[in-house]
């Protein structure tokens, strides 16, 4: 087996998950929608009641204390139904930015998938080449004791090892790309390119696919996306 896979394998949820939560992209998304939802609360509170206190410039010989001091208390008040207005407002932005964030987690976990598939067809054509190369190698031993006796000559014997230095090649070019995609992995779950990411030695087909079907288009986030964007832009005319 290739030394770039360890001997602890970890499944595509584990790495998922990893992505999902270093993920640069990700937690951009999330700060966004927190500053969002901070707006929303914003909004139902009043402005803070403001206090003015004034000391008026007068003559030694007025003394009247209610002359020389001026308090003043002040609330602003929100036209009635401004604040249901910009509630709603603010809402279907916070909304929509939330489900950026579903839009971006979803097409991160596609990637991590995607690239995870391709670490396991190469780790499975390695496995492949590694038991074709023992299995000459065994033959050639055997061609190695016939030329001895005289029952097969040094061609065949050429053949067989000319034939596991192009296996081998392979391997190599198979190494190469492991190590490439294994660093596109890594860059999504914000790691250093060359730290080791090993797949499951076996894989199942799952019988109860949630993503076939036509009733995961009615939850289709990107649709969902274009809908609160409308409704802000509503909401934004009504505030005009």
């Amino acid at each position: 087996m290739s030394s770039v896979h360890s001997v602890f394998s970890q499944n595509l949820q584990e790495y998922t998950d990893l992505a999902l939560e270093n993920n640069p992209e990700i937690q951009k998304f999330e700060l966004q929608y927190g500053i969002a939802s901070e707006k929303v609360n914003e909004v139902n509170s009043l402005p803070n009641t403001e206090f003015n206190l004034g000391v008026m410039a007068i003559k030694p010989e007025m003394e009247m204390p209610m002359e020389r001091f001026r308090v003043s208390v002040m609330q602003m008040l929100p036209w009635f139904g401004t604040i249901t207005a910009r509630e709603n407002y603010v809402t279907s932005m916070a909304d929509a930015q939330y489900i950026e964030i579903t839009i971006a987690k979803r097409k991160l976990t596609l990637s991590v998938s995607q690239f995870y598939y391709q670490l396991y067809e190469i780790k499975a054509k390695q496995d492949v080449l590694d038991k074709n190369i023992a299995l000459l190698q065994s033959y050639e031993k055997l061609a190695l004791t016939s030329l001895e006796v005289g029952k097969a000559s040094a061609v065949d014997v050429l053949r067989l090892q000319i034939r596991q230095n192009e296996l081998q090649q392979e391997k190599d070019i198979l190494i190469q790309q492991y190590k490439g995609i294994q660093a596109a992995l890594n860059s999504l779950m914000n790691r250093d390119y060359d730290e080791a990411v090993s797949v499951v030695s076996s894989m199942g087909i799952p019988e109860d696919d949630s993503f076939n079907g036509y009733e995961s288009l009615e939850v289709n986030p990107e649709l969902f996306k274009f809908d609160k964007l409308y409704q802000s832009v509503e909401q934004s005319e009504l505030l005009n």
